[in-house]
């Protein structure tokens, strides 16, 4: 067997992204599992639906920038939305440009009563105060991720 070679530990409790990506992890599976059950669409569907309906007539490319979804996501669950008859396409000038059907309206607003519902939930416990200062600083760590993603590191 070989030696073992002392490694760093991280205290993943106090990790930030490790914290983030747990949370998102736990809560968009529990999501999606619900979603399917009740209304036939999962996790990417219903973030593409928020997109539509904030937006609609976007292209697949804008909804995957908006959204932060990788295009070939966005692109399989579009035509699964189709089938379901949740979205429809209409040729732009130059691309295809989506909006949410009847159907896909009707299917947004109750999936938005209990992604609203869940939402109060995650926040028990919190004052106002502390909900605001949650916001503010998750939308800080988020435009804070180009500056990550512009990290090279010195691997010497």
């Amino acid at each position: 067997m070989n030696k073992k070679l002392p490694l760093h530990d991280i205290d993943i409790s106090r990790y930030v992204p490790s914290l983030l990506s747990v949370l998102n992890n736990r809560l968009s599976s529990s999501a999606s599992d619900l979603y399917l059950q009740n209304f036939d669409v999962g996790i990417n569907e219903w973030r593409i639906m928020v997109v539509l309906a904030r937006q609609p007539g976007m292209s697949a490319k804008s909804i995957s920038e908006l959204a932060a979804i990788h295009q070939t996501v966005i692109s399989r669950s579009l035509r699964e939305m189709e089938k379901k008859g949740f979205i429809a396409f209409d040729k732009g000038k130059w691309e295809r440009l989506i909006e949410l059907t009847t159907l896909g309206a009707e299917t947004y607003e109750k999936v938005l009563k209990i992604a609203l519902q869940r939402e109060q939930l995650l926040l028990d416990g919190f004052s106002d105060a502390e909900r605001e200062h949650l916001i503010e600083f998750l939308r800080r760590m988020n435009g804070n991720v180009a500056l990550v993603d512009s990290l090279k590191p010195n691997l010497k």
